[in-house]
């Protein structure tokens, strides 16, 4: 029988994708070293075989957007590195302007909020309030499927005489149905740390201890991994009786919460961490270090899901005034080592208590740092409070921060207003700023976890996928009354 030279050359195209997938899946089934886990693509960097690490990561990047389902929206990629993307890219890109005020939910706010979204464009914020009389005796989950115009509540606790601080919400896409993730301090036990794990319609799937014992914990952060949204990572810091510095320590989880384990030692002297995964399992962290005469921000990374020890500790500041409150933020771009991570963290200008935002970034994952950087240092207001994101989409090569400035109308009356700017990898020094974002005065605290919270949503379609990109999360002052708002990005 005679073939066309096309139909066989189809014929010899498929044999060949055939023995290919045969001969992968023997090497899996023979040797446990070839099996595609990001354990075995960490040996493989490590020991140098850089064809079976890019077989393996091949392999697990394939998994990971199957894991995703189809994307909501692409990004767009803004050409090589060291070029300024033009200006109608960046406009595509980044929100025109920003719309009105949208209530969550009214009454008080004093544990600090968080907020998180999931693959089909819902987002999810928590709060803690009041309960019985029992100031932040509770704890409440929301939930948005409109892009932030309405939110209803989904979960949540309370209790009379526990008090909870610091939630944060994340999502994750690894398991059936996807799950989300509220985690919270606890006023026992010195400070016990815990998880509530929920489907992401807010079914109660069960409460896990991360941390519960009789070390005094007072502060915490925590993050996921989006690749493989089952591994979690916790950073905590220790009081301890007579020790003037705090300690810092790591707790990590790699099935979906429930047990926690690989508790690492990172520092003697280290408060108010900030955590953040970048991809391919690095993971970097900000901490304060508090010994000496002020307060200073340091850096360090982790290279394997921080299973070994953390690497390339690095002094961001050295001077003789307070720096403090750091948050850190990675692209998720590939390779690994090329990754640009940014820090911001509130600086205390010549020791006078005039308060202002600043930022160091790395272009290789944290191994050298461009520092000292202003963002924002005007004289007549204090800029602090930061909260930095970035997409999780591995073309995102955006950093995003909102922080609060506030405004001296007269030595007894100042506004606390919400800021918000981005830069990219391309010109990492140029932050475009869309100013004053808020309607209402701001929450004050040094923190941002009390006063500002940033999302990045893949909204899922129509208006919303035009002029809902970007969405901000803060807490309204009035008095002593206070409640999350959204500002959402408009036409």
């Amino acid at each position: 029988m005679y073939l066309p030279k096309c139909k066989i050359g189809y014929l010899l195209l498929a044999v060949l994708c055939c023995l290919l997938l045969s001969s992968a899946a023997y090497g899996v089934d023979q040797e446990d070293e070839n099996t595609p886990t990001d354990e075995n693509l960490w040996k493989a960097q490590q020991a140098g075989d850089f064809e079976k690490a890019a077989r393996i990561k091949a392999i697990l990047d394939a998994e990971a957007a199957k894991s995703w389902g189809a994307p909501v929206h692409e990004e767009t990629g803004l050409g090589a590195p060291g070029v300024v993307p033009p200006i109608k890219d960046d406009a595509f890109l980044r929100p025109p302007s920003w719309g009105n005020d949208f209530t969550i939910a009214t009454g008080t706010v004093s544990g600090g909020i968080s907020t998180d979204y999931d693959n089909f464009g819902n987002i999810y914020a928590v709060r803690c309030t009041t309960y019985a009389g029992n100031t932040n005796g509770k704890v409440d989950i929301y939930k948005s499927t409109d892009g932030g115009a309405s939110w209803f509540r989904i979960n949540g606790w309370a209790s009379p005489t526990i008090k909870y601080t610091y939630p944060v919400v994340l999502t994750g896409t690894d398991g059936t149905p996807d799950k989300l993730y509220v985690f919270y301090l606890r006023s026992s036990n010195n400070g016990d740390i815990r998880v509530g794990r929920f489907t992401q319609s807010g079914t109660l799937e069960g409460y896990y201890e991360v941390k519960q014992d009789a070390d005094i914990v007072t502060y915490f952060t925590v993050c996921a991994n989006y690749g493989v949204a089952n591994r979690i990572m916790l950073a905590y810091q220790k009081e301890g009786l007579g020790d003037p510095t705090p300690d810092l320590y790591t707790i990590r989880s790699t099935n979906r919460g429930e047990t926690w384990g690989n508790q690492r030692y990172v520092s003697t002297d280290g408060s108010h961490p900030d955590i953040a995964y970048g991809y391919g399992g690095y993971v970097y962290m900000v901490y304060t270090k508090t010994s000496g005469l002020d307060d200073e921000i340091s850096f360090c990374k982790g290279t394997d899901y921080g299973v070994s020890s953390w690497q390339d500790f690095e002094a961001l500041t050295a001077d003789s005034w307070d720096d403090d409150y750091a948050k850190v933020a990675a692209t998720h771009t590939s390779p690994y080592n090329n990754q640009y991570v940014w820090v911001g963290y509130t600086h205390d200008y010549a020791g006078l208590g005039n308060w202002d935002m600043r930022f160091a970034y790395s272009s290789n994952a944290g191994v050298s740092w461009s520092k000292n950087h202003y963002l924002a240092s005007e004289s007549n207001y204090d800029e602090m409070a930061c909260d930095l994101w970035v997409g999780r989409k591995t073309s995102y090569v955006y950093v995003n921060i909102c922080y609060l400035r506030t405004r001296y109308i007269s030595p007894r009356l100042r506004y606390h207003d919400i800021y918000y700017a981005y830069v990219n990898k391309y010109n990492p020094t140029t932050w475009t700023s869309h100013g004053d974002i808020s309607n209402y005065w701001g929450a004050l605290d040094y923190d941002g976890r009390k006063v500002c919270q940033g999302t990045y949503g893949g909204i899922a379609s129509g208006w919303r996928r035009r002029l809902c990109r970007s969405i901000l999360f803060h807490q309204l002052s009035r008095s002593l009354l206070r409640q999350p708002a959204i500002d959402r990005c408009g036409g």
